[in-house]
């Protein structure tokens, strides 16, 4: 995206927001904003809606968005047509809890793994000016990582303050996950062509998101399916989604989407087995009730089943790009990054950028695996640790098969953010435990945080 591509990009968004749909856009995050000042769980909407509208990807559409197997109907169409407007906007009402929480007792806003993402990410920014693109660009680019970590990381830490804020964070993908297998199945019904070559591409442009998407917004509604803090008529929402997450996971063929799940899953069932059967028996009945409904059903497992690897040409390519330029990498042609996140970094960054990229999720699993040795100090909310091991672990899996941890605006990158606001949080959680326990203990049965 050249310097006109950066201000045409600024110019669509300056006609959006007069636009009908701009106007009603822009009102409902005035409603957003006004409402997360008067209600704290606001802002758990808000950052649902976020991570539902970031899923749609509609920056991937410019070239096949005439093809019949991308058409989605109205209203879906208006918001895969400025999804990255709609994302900016729901980002810039985020900023309320940003200003309006304060740190509190908090200690952990900041982790090492975060560091090292954000040294990436600046180099990243240096590389774009480098190899010619426009000061615009670098510019926009490093205004948008700033403004995703001001807001996922320290508005989001910010909001973090007692374990019920905590299910309210898996609520916020609980509800982006609902949103976006009701959405899915609206597409499906109003456009039975919504798949291509057996596989699903719903409301986004690729398979491969369907997966990673379903997969991400899984782990958070199982959890809080089984969860005695959530208000039983919640249960049969969040059980429907979690059914309707899986077909459609099934139904996108995506074999990292599905590696996903199960890691997820694994470490979410871990130390309960009891529950997974339960988890089993619902998800699975309502699995075997849609998915006959759903076409080439039995040639995507088939297609998931498959032990081939179809990403050793583009590895292989991305070595030779790499042996290029070793310290600093291959100029960027923007065309999109292949499919591994640290290979993709060591081509067309270097070594320059492959070291804070590995060092990024190095330091971020070491924090998760330290929240997950200190699990039993979270007491009967240790669940939430089961949440984070395996958010790391999605992530994990996702760095190595996919590159969508080198974009901007898009859902894995945010989810990354929130990840690190959130085993911030279960850390000082654990830290507070271990200094006062009998004061904490007390507080918290008062519905208070210890003043540590």
């Amino acid at each position: 995206m050249q310097t006109d591509s950066v201000y045409g990009y600024l110019n669509s968004l300056w006609t959006l927001l007069f636009s009908p749909q701009g106007f009603a856009g822009v009102g409902v995050m005035f409603i957003l904003c006004v409402l997360q000042f008067r209600v704290r769980s606001a802002r758990w909407v808000c950052l649902g809606l976020l991570f539902y509208v970031s899923t749609y990807a509609a920056g991937e559409l410019r070239q096949d968005a005439a093809l019949e197997y991308l058409q989605i109907p109205f209203p879906l169409s208006i918001i895969r047509a400025h999804t990255r407007e709609f994302t900016v906007l729901l980002v810039v009402c985020l900023l309320v809890p940003l200003i309006q929480s304060s740190r509190g007792w908090r200690r952990h806003l900041v982790s090492a793994g975060l560091v090292f993402y954000v040294i990436l990410q600046a180099w990243m920014c240096v590389r774009l000016y480098a190899n010619g693109d426009s000061a615009a660009r670098s510019l926009l680019s490093l205004i948008s990582y700033a403004l995703l970590l001001a807001t996922l990381v320290v508005g989001v830490g910010r909001s973090l303050q007692s374990f019920e804020d905590g299910y309210a964070l898996c609520g916020s993908f609980a509800f982006a996950g609902f949103l976006f297998a009701i959405s899915n199945v609206y597409h499906t019904v109003m456009n039975p062509a919504s798949s291509y070559t057996g596989r699903f591409y719903g409301i986004t442009p690729n398979p491969q998101y369907v997966g990673q998407a379903c997969a991400l917004f899984l782990i958070p509604t199982l959890f809080l399916a089984q969860s005695p803090q959530v208000r039983k008529w919640w249960r049969p929402f969040l059980w429907t989604s979690a059914g309707l997450l899986i077909v459609f996971l099934i139904w996108s063929g995506s074999r990292t989407g599905v590696l996903m799940a199960l890691v997820g899953v694994a470490a979410l069932y871990r130390s309960h087995v009891d529950r997974f059967v339960v988890a089993g028996i619902f998800v699975g009945a309502a699995v075997l009730i849609a998915l006959p409904y759903f076409p080439d059903a039995a040639a995507n497992i088939a297609h998931i089943l498959n032990t081939e690897n179809t990403r050793a040409g583009a590895w292989e390519s991305l070595i030779d790009i790499y042996r290029q330029n070793p310290l600093f990498g291959a100029q960027y042609q923007g065309t999109g990054y292949a499919e591994s996140y640290y290979l993709a970094a060591l081509a067309y960054y270097g070594l320059v950028g492959f070291i804070p990229a590995l060092l990024t999720t190095l330091c971020y699993a070491g924090s998760v695996l330290r929240i997950v040795r200190r699990r039993s100090d979270l007491g009967p909310h240790a669940g939430l640790a089961d949440v984070a091991t395996a958010g790391m672990l999605m992530v994990l899996v996702i760095s190595v098969f996919e590159s969508f941890l080198l974009g901007v605006w898009n859902t894995s990158e945010m989810f990354l953010f929130v990840q690190f606001a959130f085993i911030g949080y279960l850390r000082d959680e654990q830290d507070a435990l271990a200094e006062a326990p009998d004061e904490y203990l007390m507080m918290a049965d008062a519905g208070a945080e210890p003043a540590i």
